[in-house]
This record gives structure tokens, C-alpha cells and sequence, in this order.
């Protein structure tokens, strides 16, 4: 059973595809992304609506046909929903570079599932003068093919949509801050389907269920759950069975670094003159994914986060075949 709270979140996942569809046939158009390295306030700002694509759920058939089975399930399970219709409702498809698995499938979507666009915008991963004009350079061409497709961005419509974004990583942040020091009686089960929930509803509505439940959240606090804390990492959960597992075994999750979890919100916003140079500055403040920086980088990251979270562990989750999460386990274990 979910929190009484946690249930509209519940509720608004199992209902998106029909609502996503409703909202395509009204003439707002929906574009899909994978990984949160998209900069999905640029969609927005287009007058588009972003979604996160899913896979959990799917059984591999059509998908065997066009891909190896040495990348991620998550990437052809994707697909797999992709060819069956799934996301009939799609514009297109836009991607940061970040995994050489989902950027490949970009092609494959292009060549092989209905849309109109289908983009992958190029990351850099240096931090300097030159890397921000050519992350500036990218994020132009992006514009031109959103406007092609009938978005209209401007510098306001930005501003707008940096603050919407910022105004709900500060708040699902601010959860993570109660679940560290213990104040928030949410299960990781119930928390993940929190998120999940803003991968797949427009911005503006995901607010103000944040908001509401924000206001509500104060009855759940001086409850602290039981179980022995502990830090999971990896790259994408879409289970929540993972969670169940993990906390019926005695474990309770006290803290994440997971790319359905605290990477999609931290840092809530970046800094600079103008919405472009501010949008360009969080994405080097990110905490990071291992596709984009050395392990050893991230290690002092992750051991901050066992420190203000109180875990006494750490449990690794991968994808089956993610390279970048598989070639950073060793020195982080260690």
C-alpha cells in the first residue's frame, strides 16, 4: 500500500498515456528524451511538452531485430514499446550525448518509429571558455529545429521555463533534505514513484501536485522509518520492486545516486546573465552521471552524501551492460 499522500502521484503515472495522448490530440506536441542530461527546459520553453521515455514493462520481440542485445535493457525495452506504439503520441525525440547506447538509438527511432523530429544535441565535458560557446553553438541548432517544428523560444520564454524547473527540483530537493535527516515517513517505493510521476506529466501540473504535497508533508514528519540506512547507486530504477526488496530486507534507503533519482534535481538552477548562460552553467554543476566525468571525481560526492544522509551502506543497482555505471563500481567500492 502507498502513503494516502504518495497516491495522486501514483495515480497520475497510471494514467499518462491516456492523458498524453488527449493532450497530442489537442495540438500540444510532445517530445520524448531518455537522459536528464537533456536540457528539457529548452523543449519547454519551445512550447513543447517533455517526457521521459520508459521501458519497464516491455518483453523484447520487435526490438531484437534492430538492436544488439549487449546494451541496457532500459534502451530495448524502449524501443520495443516504441514499435508497438506505444508512443504514438510523440513528435520526436531529442538527446543529450551522453551513453553511445542512446545515442545509437536515436537513429534507430528515426528510421523505424513515426515523428517529425529527431535530434541529439551534443554535450561537452570540459568546463571553459570555449566548451560553454560551443554548448551555446549546440543549443542553437537545437532552437532551430524546435522552431521548426512549431516552437517559438525567446529569451522570456526561458526565463519561464528555467524558474518552473528550478521551482521543482528546489522542492523534490527539499524532500530529499527531510528523508536525510530522517523527517519524511515515505517508503523509497512511494518516494521513486514521486518522481516518476514529473517524468511523464507536464511541468505546470507536477508543480502544483509538488506544492500540495509539500503543504501536507508536515503530518508525515517525527515519524522515522526503520531499517538500516543505506545509499543506492546506479543508473535508472523503473521498478519499484527494487525498493520493495531492498527495504523489506531491512534496509531503509536514506539516500540516492541515481539518474531516476537526486541527479535530475541537483543544483535546482545555475547562474548568469542571460537564461542561455544559465541553463549552460547548471549543466556543469550537475551531480554527475560516470558518462560524464572520471570516477574518482565522484567519489568525494558520493562519500558527502553517506555523510549528510547517515547511511551505513551503500548498494549498487546497474543496468546489465551500462559500461559507464560498470566501469565506475570498482573504484567507488573500493
Amino acid at each position: 500500500m502507498s502513503s494516502p499522500s504518495a497516491e495522486p502521484f501514483f495515480e497520475a503515472f497510471r494514467d499518462h498515456e491516456h492523458r498524453l495522448r488527449a493532450l497530442s490530440r489537442s495540438g500540444r506536441k510532445i517530445i520524448g528524451y531518455f537522459c536528464t542530461y537533456t536540457p528539457i527546459e529548452f523543449i519547454h520553453a519551445a512550447g513543447l511538452v517533455p517526457i521521459r521515455i520508459l521501458g519497464h514493462g516491455a518483453a523484447v520481440e520487435k526490438a531484437d531485430a534492430l538492436t544488439p542485445n549487449f546494451i541496457c535493457p532500459y534502451m530495448r525495452q524502449a524501443l520495443e514499446k516504441a514499435l508497438r506504439g506505444d508512443y504514438d503520441y510523440l513528435s520526436g525525440l531529442v538527446q543529450g550525448y551522453t551513453c553511445d547506447a542512446s545515442c545509437g538509438l536515436v537513429n534507430i527511432w528515426a528510421q523505424n518509429v513515426p515523428g517529425e523530429m529527431f535530434h541529439t544535441l551534443p554535450l561537452p565535458y570540459n568546463d571553459n571558455e570555449q566548451s560553454r560557446k560551443f554548448f551555446r553553438a549546440a543549443l542553437e541548432e537545437l532552437k532551430d529545429n524546435l522552431n521548426r517544428l512549431g516552437g517559438e523560444i525567446s529569451d522570456d520564454s526561458l526565463d519561464m521555463s528555467l524558474a518552473l524547473y528550478g521551482r521543482i527540483r528546489g522542492l523534490v530537493l527539499g524532500l530529499y533534505e527531510k528523508r536525510y535527516h530522517e523527517r519524511l515517513a515515505l517508503s523509497a517505493r512511494d518516494f521513486l514513484q514521486l518522481i516518476r510521476a514529473g517524468f511523464v506529466i507536464p511541468p505546470e501540473e507536477y508543480l502544483g501536485m509538488l506544492e500540495k504535497f509539500g503543504a501536507e508533508t508536515e503530518i508525515l514528519e517525527g515519524r522515522p522509518r526503520s531499517g538500516l540506512p543505506v545509499l543506492v547507486s546506479g543508473s535508472l530504477i523503473e521498478e519499484t520492486d527494487v525498493f520493495e526488496i531492498l527495504e523489506s530486507s531491512g534496509g531503509r534507503v536514506a539516500a540516492d545516486d541515481l539518474c531516476t533519482g537526486l541527479r535530475c534535481f541537483s543544483p535546482p538552477t545555475g547562474h548568469g546573465d542571460d537564461p542561455f548562460e544559465r541553463l549552460i552553467d547548471r549543466h556543469y554543476r550537475r551531480f554527475p552521471c560516470p558518462a560524464r566525468i572520471r570516477s574518482g571525481e565522484r567519489v568525494p560526492l558520493l562519500l558527502d552524501l553517506i555523510e549528510r544522509s547517515g547511511a551505513r551502506g551503500v548498494v549498487f543497482v546497474f543496468q546489465k551492460f551500462c559500461t559507464p555505471h560498470l566501469a565506475d563500481h570498482p573504484i567507488l567500492k573500493e
